[in-house]
């Protein structure tokens, strides 16, 4: 093989190398948590920064309370994009207020009912 062709190897293997270390470099900053009324679960509100690239997503996941949430995790409840405002908390022991202040086509998730809680949502002045 050629020199040539070894060097344009090389520079796509570590341009790719490069390209998917990128990937796994967001984090998630928990705002919130609050549990369940019979403390099974928890309620998780946190804003996901997935680098320069991305900007800030809030979001909102219920997980078992024992679990932690992880960087890698992403809401199952509630995800929006373009901004740093979240805020959860409970009208009674079965609904959940979520208060956000994204853009309507920025919502790209917003679920009602998860394991036997509503889910009531505020948009908040942006």
């Amino acid at each position: 093989m050629c020199k040539t062709k070894i060097r344009i190897i090389i520079f796509i293997l570590t341009l790719i190398i490069f390209i998917l270390s990128g990937c796994g470099i967001c984090k998630n900053g928990i705002v919130k948590e609050i549990n369940t009324y019979d403390n099974k679960y928890k309620v998780i509100a946190f804003i996901r920064e997935g680098g320069s690239t991305t900007g800030f997503s809030p979001q909102v996941s219920l997980i078992k309370a024992n679990k932690k949430l992880s960087d890698s995790d992403s809401g199952n409840i509630f995800r929006c994009n373009k901004s740093k405002y979240i805020d959860i908390q409970w009208k009674d022991k079965n609904t959940l207020i979520i208060k956000y202040d994204c853009p309507d086509e920025d919502v790209f998730e917003k679920c009602n009912n998860i394991k036997d809680i509503d889910i009531e949502y505020v948009k908040v002045q942006e």
